[in-house]
């Protein structure tokens, strides 16, 4: 029980690190909190730390990227776009697949994706000089969840990014709610500890940071596989 412990903390740890001196208090309460609510029993099973959050996501980019690969072969220019987009060439790879979901043939596996790399493209280009260009990143993302709602796989990124949206033009409310829909509706997803990250900075700024850990807590309890 106390490696069970161990990787309880540290997972929490992970979210907390960027809390200042003036916290340390509610800090430590949570960390007793959450010990004694291991020891007797209703956190039991192991939890993954920081490098197996990290190992997960990088699975699921593995396994996205090979079913992209195979889909792409028949369709050059979706084959092309993919190339670019991995490249790291967004604005090109942008106007491809804008190409794209403007034309008729595709299969739907391609129109989607297409769709959500559109997006993608949208907010890799946004930049915090240029407030108005995260807008068009909510747009498109907004756009996703309206064509393929809630739930299906890949909207817990699409959430994400958009809460991350929202923090960069300072709704701050909006992004709350985004990182929320990650937590109900994708309790297993690779980007929780960014997720319970950004609901801290944001509790930070609007001084609800005793709701955000009695969020984080709740979680906890109703997810003891992690």
């Amino acid at each position: 029980m106390s490696g069970e412990i161990s990787l309880l903390c540290g997972k929490y740890n992970g979210m907390i690190m960027k809390l200042n001196r003036k916290r340390v208090v509610v800090i430590a309460a949570l960390t007793v909190l959450l010990s004694a609510a291991l020891r007797i029993g209703s956190l039991a099973g192991s939890r993954p730390g920081p490098a197996d959050s990290a190992s997960g996501s990088r699975e699921v980019a593995s396994r996205e990227e090979a079913n992209a690969t195979a889909l792409a072969e028949g369709y050059p220019l979706y084959k092309k776009a993919l190339g670019v987009f991995a490249q790291g060439g967004y604005e090109e790879a942008r106007g491809m697949f804008d190409h794209i979901v403007r034309q008729q043939g595709f299969p739907g596996e391609i129109m989607e994706d297409a769709w959500r790399k559109f997006a993608d493209c949208t907010y890799y280009l946004a930049n915090d000089n240029d407030p108005p260009s995260y807008h068009k990143a909510v747009e498109t993302y907004n756009r996703i969840l309206a064509f393929y709602p809630d739930p299906r796989p890949g909207n817990d990124l699409v959430h994400f990014r958009l809460a991350k949206c929202y923090e960069k033009v300072k709704y701050n409310q909006a992004a709350v709610e985004h990182y929320r829909d990650v937590v109900r509706k994708y309790p297993e997803s690779p980007s929780l500890e960014a997720v319970f990250s950004g609901i801290g900075d944001m509790a930070e700024k609007e001084g609800t940071l005793e709701r955000a850990i009695a969020e984080y807590r709740s979680y906890l309890l109703g997810n003891p596989a992690g």
